[in-house]
């Protein structure tokens, strides 16, 4: 079977069938675009009973919806999709979930034994209700728990370029962007603009002290000067001890109260 060239943008929304290529080498090659919506890809959505296997296809799909799936085989996948392979020269781009071989694996989907090639571009474009982007070389995300779903398959040495753009930068029309009108000097007449001046500010050449940790050596004649002598003007004179007399020596306590002088002796 020769190669074959879908002219247009073409897909096919739902598959449950079986789709087997060649299982010998050289395998025929599907060439196509694919300008979709929600699910984007040769089949936008492989059903849980479906087989697609032994065949290459050079892909330019674009994924346009908020929500879906862009990929070279289906944007959606619950069936059995092996031995395919993308050509380096496929294209993806999407909004949401973008793979090389399928954008989404749902909880059927297996992908095995497949290769995408190195050159092969991935492309994330950013959309307001998209959310998260997901993308990887053989599905933007995978909803199957189990390890055997995707194996075996051979992908770039390397992560897939990531380019989030939004999306109105992709539309060639540039008369739909609007125009960024810049004030004219005439405008606003009364705002006036700061006058350049090559003179310092004089404020700014106010030196500040420098710090001396030294202390200055030369005495203070204002402070007095420490003197080990105590100063004997201010000093208190010694006076002797005296013993005052008992108070019975100045008056005589009688049995009778009557208090009688006695001299001092």
């Amino acid at each position: 079977m020769a190669d074959i060239t879908i002219p247009g943008s073409f897909s096919i929304p739902k598959f449950d069938g079986s789709f087997v290529g060649n299982p010998a080498s050289p395998r025929y090659t599907i060439t196509y675009t694919h300008n979709g919506n929600d699910m984007a890809g040769l089949f936008g959505i492989v059903g849980s009973a479906a087989t697609i296997s032994h065949l290459r296809v050079s892909a330019n799909v674009t994924g346009t919806a908020a929500i879906g799936g862009a990929g070279a085989i289906a944007g959606w996948n619950d069936g059995l999709i092996e031995n395919v392979t993308v050509l380096s020269s496929s294209n993806i781009s999407g909004a949401h979930w973008v793979g090389g071989i399928v954008g989404r694996n749902g909880t059927d989907g297996r992908i095995q034994n497949s290769t995408v090639e190195t050159g092969t571009t991935l492309l994330v474009t950013i959309m307001p209700a998209s959310g998260i982007p997901f993308m990887g070389w053989v599905s933007g995300i995978n909803d199957n728990p189990f390890s055997s779903a995707v194996i075996g398959n051979t992908i770039p040495p390397f992560a897939p370029f990531t380019a989030f753009l939004p999306l109105f930068l992709l539309d060639d029309d540039e008369e739909d962007l609007p125009a960024i009108k810049e004030p004219e000097e005439d405008e606003y007449p009364d705002i006036k603009k700061p006058e350049d001046t090559d003179e310092e500010d004089e404020s700014s050449n106010i030196k500040e002290p420098e710090d001396n940790n030294q202390e200055d050596e030369k005495p203070n004649p204002n402070e007095p000067e420490e003197n080990d002598q105590e100063d004997e003007t201010n000093k208190e004179p010694d006076f002797p001890e005296t013993s005052a007399p008992p108070v019975e020596d100045y008056f005589d306590l009688g049995d009778s109260g009557n208090e009688s002088e006695k001299p001092y002796e």
